[in-house]
């Protein structure tokens, strides 16, 4: 499954990344909600929430998605190569962002 394809490590950074970019953008603490991932409405990807509300989605697999349960919301991905994947599937008004800058970034100490 296309949750599987990263080691553990990675998964780990790419969802410190995906915090740390949502609480930059929102200002809130945000939540990933790892018992939602099998709800088909994520098409296969993690939610992140802000005050307990849809936020964005960390890795949906762009041909299970459905993006109109992903409107409004952003979408997440491991890498340049993962991001333009999503882009080809994405309707244009959802923005895409590549967390393997930020995922790459030392945690704290």
């Amino acid at each position: 499954m296309w949750r599987t394809k990263l080691t553990m490590v990675r998964r780990w950074k790419l969802e410190d990344a995906a915090i740390a970019w949502a609480t930059q953008a929102s200002g809130k603490t945000p939540h990933l909600d790892h018992g939602a991932f099998a709800d088909p409405r994520w098409g296969g990807g993690l939610p992140l929430l802000v005050d307990g509300a849809p936020y964005a989605v960390l890795r949906p697999y762009p041909p299970a998605a459905d993006w109109e349960d992903l409107a409004g919301l952003v979408v997440l991905t491991a890498d340049p190569a993962e991001r333009a994947l999503t882009l080809n599937y994405a309707p244009e008004d959802i923005p895409v962002i590549d967390l393997s800058q930020l995922a790459a970034s030392p945690g704290p100490a």
